[in-house]
């Protein structure tokens, strides 16, 4: 919830916690990212359960991420 409140483009305001937040959320993506190309996880079922708030979470901190 805390990411889907965030300001996008005024991420230098954002509280520690809030950061905290988005890094905790880019290391889960980023480990999801890594089973997803290792096959661990099928790229379809992944996409199917959890592409709504990957993209809409991604939409979010891009600016931060860049």
């Amino acid at each position: 919830m805390t990411i889907y409140r965030l300001d996008r483009a005024d991420f230098s305001g954002w509280t520690d916690e809030e950061r905290h937040a988005v890094d905790a959320w880019c290391a889960h993506l980023d480990l999801c990212a890594a089973l997803v190309l290792a096959d661990q996880i099928e790229k379809r079922a992944f996409l199917l359960m959890y592409s709504d708030v990957v993209f809409r979470t991604i939409y979010q901190i891009a600016p931060y991420c860049k």
